[in-house]
């Protein structure tokens, strides 16, 4: 695990999926949560979308707290993807659990995704700039 996040850390990204994806088959009880949500952002990063969001289907059945990071990545996958109205799905919740795990660190972030995603979908744009305006003042 310390040698995925070494590589990941040095942008190595398929070296730290090689690592993370070992380190499953190795301990499987290890912190699942944590390898999954590894895996799932590193291949997003290498583009490797579908394996993403197979992890993150794994995390949401496993995962209990950090559930944001879940929804986080997975609107980014259906960004590439270019799902917007998907995206928009997915930043909604996540700012749900941003503001219930009271993650106000996060809540700029999930805000301006959510109006960029909205107006990308053409689903209530003027919902959209507004939030996208909100966040810049957060």
């Amino acid at each position: 695990v310390q040698l995925g996040a070494l590589e990941e850390k040095s942008e190595k990204y398929e070296a730290a999926l090689q690592a993370y994806r070992e380190a499953r088959k190795q301990d499987a009880k290890f912190n699942p949560e944590f390898l999954h949500l590894r895996i799932a952002e590193v291949a997003y990063k290498l583009g490797l979308l579908e394996v993403s969001l197979e992890a993150l289907d794994v995390c949401e059945r496993i995962m209990i707290k950090d559930r944001h990071a879940i929804h986080l990545i997975k609107g980014k996958c259906f960004e590439k993807k270019r799902h917007f109205g998907w995206c928009v799905e997915e930043y909604e919740c996540g700012l749900i659990f941003v503001v219930t795990e009271a993650r106000l660190e996060d809540h700029a972030a999930f805000l301006f995704r959510l109006g960029w995603s909205r107006v990308k979908a053409k689903q209530n744009v003027e919902q959209g700039v507004v939030e996208m305006q909100s966040a810049q003042k957060i």
